[in-house]
């Protein structure tokens, strides 16, 4: 497995298997990937997902390439501008919560910022030059606002291809984003990305690759320590909680 993929081994176990069930969904009759219980231990799992994703991939290469390979063809099909191969992950995320950001009206703009942004100056320079800088500087930072944005991609790829969000640890600043784009956010992702997806390869590589760095950004956020500078989970969102502490979106 090539070291841009090697973090999968670390993400949380639910989180993953959306993965593996994009793939199993979007490959149809043709997908050789087995269920979890079949293989020896969770390491061949996640390996054989990884090469399940690369073997469509090479649909385009007629030979298996690195995820890197793939990805850089994902980011081309999506006409996601990128400078080098290691920007290539933040770049996508970036073009996709911009291009659906544009797309608000002002009232939808001014929820969307103020649920997912805390800095007052961020708030502002959105506002007056757009999101396109500022979320790509925000992806490459790492903080909380990257892992509400991150999340809002990975939950809204699940809910288009799989009809279920993640299961996440709940606390009330990611419950209010989450609410405010299962609507007309989540409407606005689904027609924007289905455009994209065109051919048996690609509708399985782009949106396991866009969740894929959904995820990396999501755990970039999580080793800095971002998430646990923020609030606890407040009593009008216990609801959908279950006894672990766990929340179904």
């Amino acid at each position: 497995m090539s070291k841009s993929t090697h973090f999968l081994h670390d993400v949380p176990k639910n989180e993953f298997e959306i993965l593996a069930d994009i793939i199993r969904d979007k490959g149809g009759f043709n997908c050789s990937l087995n269920q979890k219980e079949d293989y020896d231990n969770y390491y061949n799992y996640v390996e054989a997902t990884i090469n399940e994703l690369l073997d469509y991939g090479s649909i385009t290469f007629a030979s298996q390439e690195t995820y890197n390979v793939v990805l850089k063809d994902v980011c081309d099909k999506m006409k996601v501008k990128y400078t080098s191969t290691e920007d290539m992950g933040e770049a996508l995320l970036e073009k996709m919560v911009s291009s659906i950001f544009e797309k608000l009206n002002d009232d939808e703009k001014r929820e969307f910022i103020n649920n997912v942004f805390k800095n007052e100056e961020e708030k502002k320079g959105i506002f007056m030059k757009g999101g396109g800088i500022l979320f790509a500087a925000l992806f490459k930072a790492g903080g909380f606002a990257s892992y509400q944005l991150s999340l809002i991609i990975a939950n809204n790829i699940a809910r288009m291809v799989l009809g279920r969000g993640l299961s996440l640890a709940a606390n009330a600043a990611l419950t209010r984003v989450l609410s405010f784009v299962s609507g007309p956010l989540a409407l606005l992702m689904a027609a924007w990305t289905v455009k994209e997806i065109a051919g048996p390869a690609y509708r399985v590589t782009v949106p396991a690759v866009v969740y894929i760095e959904a995820l990396r950004s999501m755990m970039k956020a999580r080793e800095s320590g971002a998430l646990s500078l923020q609030e606890p989970l407040d009593s009008k969102n216990k609801e959908n909680v279950r006894d672990d502490g766990v929340i179904y979106l």
